[in-house]
């Protein structure tokens, strides 16, 4: 525990949407409730967010805490005898001015002003009240960087358990019989079931749920697609990366943005390859450090090579991340300039016909190149590219598109050419994912009952 003698600070890491800042509040909460952590006298959250509009003010810790809390302007000095003092740091990685533990001055007064960086630094040091406690919130790149000496003890945040899942689900629904309909959906789906340790997506997926039982009823059929959350979930994390820069992006800068990292992902999938190396950041011409701290669609760990050599390794928060914003952005290729990307990938008679490429035409020769690909690595990425063409999916996509007009459905012609696949079984192994497209188009399956059998379960 962090009142033991020998701890004096804590990190807690954990990749974006994990949790971190709930974990922060509840402690807060808990603290201030006295329910908890009694030993604490005082407790000073310092959001690093706050933090960096004093970037460039010489202040000492003690009117930092006066600023942000103006109540504490009467307190002279954080030393107290019936207590101990503490600070939390949230969100490191959000900090706009790097610390350099190695080349930064020593400052031991906290009522003298200095730097912010200077400030921090030796906060974090134990310089500056060194009997106080210190809990900095952080994701793991940014938290790695942090001097070995000056952390104690390092947690981490991996989201909900299984239990905790269906805890939070029944606290959401006020009908237990939806929280049941509701469980019971995302346990029978792979991915959904997956993706839901993170408390940010099962958020997402509340509150799709919530909207689908008022506007249809208690007994409707939860939709299988997962498109749509995906979509939601792009959405959420593009808002904290407009959140977390010096200024917000034009929807131009945003549209950009999300297409580079569309063709990352496109330009992986294409190789097979989860592990993003540098020539690939290069060719998509993205900043290692902007899509790792600001898009919170990527995640970095470091791998040890050799005994004395480690390096720095980014990958996505999840492979079906990589496969919907590559299936996004062939979309939005197709949408903006009338390209389809797959005609350079697929080697059959296809890629000569569609000069002018509709709709269906890109739905065709998706469906063509992933029954061709021998190890099935586009499967996932043909759902959600199938799914991109839901009239709900594209209202949300409508600041990326080049017109506000939806574009003419197709589903049902798509959905003819999957169930003509599914019934000539030249490809089993992969009817149970083609039975999954027909459900992101949103229409009703006519597929032979042992192609149906463990659908929902595939990826």
């Amino acid at each position: 525990m962090i009142y033991e003698k020998h701890v004096r600070s804590i990190v807690t890491n954990g990749i974006a949407g994990v949790g971190k800042s709930v974990a922060v509040q509840k402690f807060i909460m808990d603290w201030a409730e006295e329910w908890e952590h009694k030993q604490v006298f005082f407790l000073f959250p310092l959001p690093f967010k706050e933090l960096n509009l004093m970037l460039d003010l010489k202040t000492s810790l003690l009117e930092i805490v006066h600023t942000l809390y103006p109540e504490t302007k009467v307190l002279p000095t954080f030393e107290c005898v019936d207590g101990k003092v503490m600070f939390v740091c949230d969100g490191l990685d959000e900090y706009a001015h790097p610390l350099d533990f190695h080349r930064t001055e020593t400052w031991c007064d906290s009522t003298e002003p200095a730097m912010m960086h200077v400030v921090l630094t030796n906060l974090i040091r134990g310089n500056l009240l060194p009997s106080s406690l210190l809990w900095i919130i952080s994701r793991p790149l940014t938290s790695s960087r942090l001097p070995p000496q000056a952390v104690h003890q390092v947690l981490e945040v991996r989201g909900f358990t299984d239990k905790q899942k269906e805890e939070y689900f029944r606290r959401r629904f006020e009908d237990p019989a939806q929280a049941d309909k509701e469980i019971a959906h995302q346990t029978s789906c792979k991915t959904l079931h997956i993706m839901c340790h993170l408390p940010m997506f099962c958020w997402v997926v509340c509150g799709l749920f919530q909207r689908t039982f008022r506007e249809k009823g208690p007994d409707v059929e939860l939709p299988k697609g997962l498109t749509l959350m995906y979509t939601h979930l792009l959405l959420v994390h593009l808002r904290v990366r407009g959140a977390r820069g010096s200024a917000s992006c034009t929807p131009e800068e945003e549209s950009d943005f999300l297409m580079k990292l569309g063709k990352l992902a496109f330009t992986m999938l294409e190789k097979n390859q989860m592990v993003i190396d540098k020539a690939t950041w290069k060719d998509c011409g993205v900043e290692v450090a902007e899509a790792v701290t600001k898009s919170v669609l990527y995640i970095e760990f470091l791998i040890e090579q050799f005994v004395m050599y480690q390096e720095k390794v980014q990958t996505f928060i999840h492979s079906t991340m990589q496969e919907y914003l590559a299936a996004l952005y062939v979309f939005l290729t197709w949408r903006c300039t009338g390209n389809n990307m797959l005609e350079q990938l697929l080697k059959s008679k296809f890629s000569l016909m569609f000069k002018n490429p509709g709709l269906l035409d890109i739905h065709r020769s998706a469906i063509e190149r992933s029954l061709q690909s021998p190890d099935g690595n586009l499967d996932v990425f043909l759902r959600f590219l199938l799914g991109m063409a839901q009239n709900a999916n594209q209202e949300l996509l409508q600041r990326f598109l080049p017109n506000k007009s939806k574009c003419s459905s197709v589903s049902e012609e798509t959905a003819s050419i999957i169930r003509k696949k599914i019934k000539e079984n030249h490809h089993p192994d992969r009817n149970a994912n083609l039975q999954c497209c027909l459900d992101e188009l949103g229409v009703g399956a006519e597929a032979p009952s042992h192609s149906r059998s463990n659908s929902l379960n595939n990826h």
